[in-house]
């Protein structure tokens, strides 16, 4: 670049000396010094590289567009679970897998819609469609297909300490469409495999409980080891818990409400549940209670979280309206409603940040700060947007929002806006590794920030689509954005 500058600097110091054609000679000069400072500025501000873009659609072997998950396993390859059948992308090879051979049998099993893809801690790849669940030991595929689960799909697994993987099954039937019933209802039941046998626990843990329509359909609500190696499995009817030989039910007898929501287990291991009609938490061999009685300002909670000073926060509801936050400690607990948090949204999401705690909500940002005060984000510290998307932070500690006309950096107690205010709605926003953030869009394409610098993919430079779903990196840094059209990957810079 130093070698540019001097050009400029002689460039600019040339003198036009009086001749023939003089104004040839000027008109020539001025367009030499206006191309040596465009290569200043190309030098200066270098333009940032639009990544290759690969399309994947039905035409090159997606089983589907109608994408149902997605994973990138230890070894790197990208699984694509569609509405028909699993794709697998390993380096440069595609391959398109919409039905697996039966071990036992020899007959071809057809997939269908793929619910989950799993990892277990020995690299084997667990699908599961309803009624199936199969099994990729990385040499070949085992089919796992009997009458006992019938109707029923694996809508979670979980491997714990010894390596046992436990699977969720579960039953939904929707009649709230017929004006005779008007209700639905879930069903649930465990197995176990632990490399040998399965076993099943329909007598032990299976159940059947009403559905209400709130939030999505599932039975088991959580599910957790604690350091003796106990299993807690927290459901719509209730807690239990696996010692490795027997099962222990706990109801409304012991918790403040069987209709466990969400489980948790704090850094001191004991075990917490959000339920319909409070908190119920282990001291010892006894369960505690937490109810509006004893300040929660709200009716039922629906999750809980733990901060890096080891404080709990609850989030709570009345009937379907949010309610608040509260803040557990030292077995005291202390409300924060919209008045004190001065959102009157539900609050999605918190940050802890060097010992605060940034509120996220679709009409705003707040921040509880060390002494125990509520700030509300406005004008004055840089944000005056009517919505707010999304909110992320990365392994530097930087904190990143998206509004419905801008994107923001937190410095310093305020917000920088890095980009003109422009209407777009952010369905989706990753941060990698590299530090860029990723944004995608409903009828925008992908947006790309970095140190800086914007990179934006729309059809017109190659996108499949400009409404982007998901967005998730794989191993080699490329970046895959879903669509409703296929998918495509955006090449690592």
């Amino acid at each position: 670049m130093n070698s540019i500058v001097n050009l400029f600097r002689t460039v600019s110091s040339l003198r036009i000396m009086p001749a023939f054609g003089i104004s040839h000679t000027f008109k020539w000069l001025r367009r030499v010094r206006y191309l040596v400072f465009c290569l200043l500025i190309l030098a200066i501000f270098p333009a940032h590289a639009i990544g290759q873009v690969k399309n994947i659609t039905k035409d090159e072997g997606l089983t589907s567009i109608t994408v149902t998950c997605t994973y990138v396993d230890s070894k790197g390859i990208v699984w694509i679970g569609t509405n028909d059948g699993l794709n697998a992308y390993a380096g440069s090879k595609w391959y398109s897998i919409t039905s697996i051979e039966d071990t036992k049998t020899g007959k071809p099993e057809i997939l269908g819609r793929i619910e989950t893809i799993f990892e277990d801690s020995k690299s084997r790849i667990w699908v599961s469609v309803i009624d199936k669940i199969f099994l990729y030991n990385r040499d070949y595929w085992i089919v796992f297909a009997e009458t006992e689960i019938e109707n029923f799909t694996a809508m979670d697994f979980y491997e714990d300490s010894r390596g046992w993987v436990w699977v969720m099954l579960e039953y939904f039937k929707n009649f709230s469409d017929i004006s005779e019933i008007k209700f639905s209802f879930l069903s649930g039941t465990v197995e176990m495999y632990n490399d040998i046998n399965w076993y099943k626990f329909n007598e032990d843990v299976a159940g059947t409980a009403g559905y209400s329509g709130r939030g999505i359909p599932r039975y088991y609500t959580g599910i957790l080891q604690d350091k003796e190696e106990n299993l807690w499995l927290g459901s719509l009817k209730g807690i239990y818990k696996f010692d490795g030989v027997d099962w222990i039910y706990y109801d409304e007898k012991d918790i403040v409400s069987r209709k466990v929501l969400e489980l948790m287990i704090d850094k001191e291991g004991r075990v917490w549940a959000a339920t319909e009609y409070g908190i119920s938490y282990q001291q010892g061999d006894k369960w505690l209670d937490l109810t509006k009685k004893q300040g929660l300002c709200g009716a039922t909670v629906y999750d809980l979280e733990q901060d890096p000073d080891g404080r709990i926060w609850a989030y709570t509801r009345n009937n379907l309206r949010f309610s608040g936050l509260n803040l557990i400690e030292n077995g005291r607990c202390i409300a924060f409603d919209k008045h004190k948090t001065h959102l009157k949204g539900t609050i999605e999401k918190l940050l802890w940040n060097n010992g605060d705690v940034i509120a996220f909500a679709s009409d705003g940002i707040s921040l509880y700060d060390k002494s125990g005060s509520w700030k509300h984000f406005g004008k004055s510290e840089g944000l005056k947007d009517a919505k707010y998307y999304q909110i992320a932070k990365d392994k530097s500690g930087n904190i990143w929002l998206v509004s419905n006309k801008s994107f923001y950096q937190y410095l310093d107690g305020s917000w920088l806006s890095l980009k003109e205010p422009e209407e777009w709605k952010v369905l989706n926003m990753l941060v990698v590794g590299n530090g860029a953030v990723w944004m995608g869009t409903d009828k925008k394409g992908l947006y790309k920030y970095q140190e800086g610098s914007w990179t934006h993919y729309t059809t017109a430079n190659g996108l499949i689509d400009n409404e982007v779903n998901d967005i998730f990196e794989d191993t080699k840094g490329n970046i895959w954005a879903v669509t409703k059209k296929g998918i495509s990957i955006i090449s690592g810079e």
